[in-house]
């Protein structure tokens, strides 16, 4: 069963079951306009994701020792990790991830 992280006290947060819900209405579904902003913010967010990796890849190569280099390469690993779940969203979805990216690409 899934589990979530949810305020159990006010010192606590703790990995608990999820609770079964009803399949509620999609605003996804019902709401073009909900739609069309959530595949904006998806499509700005792996874009940034992308422009994160590429710094971070090319800073690793300009690292003034190996350790800096191979954190540097970690940190662009999961800046790539990020990207690669959200343009799967976008996938699933419908939405052409390359399309949802497009006009951010010029403002960053």
């Amino acid at each position: 069963m899934p589990r979530t992280l949810r305020l159990v006290s006010e010192e606590n947060l703790h990995l608990v079951p999820d609770e079964p819900v009803g399949a509620p209405a999609s605003a996804l579904v019902d709401d073009p306009s909900y739609r069309a902003g959530v595949v904006d913010l998806l499509g700005v967010l792996a874009y940034t994701e992308l422009v994160a990796f590429e710094r971070l890849a090319a800073d690793a190569a300009l690292a003034p020792s190996i350790s800096d280099e191979a954190a540097l390469a970690f940190m662009a690993t999961a800046e790539i990790r990020h990207f690669t779940r959200l343009v799967e969203r976008l996938a699933d979805l419908g939405v052409d991830p390359w399309e949802a990216m497009a006009p951010f690409q010029e403002p960053l």
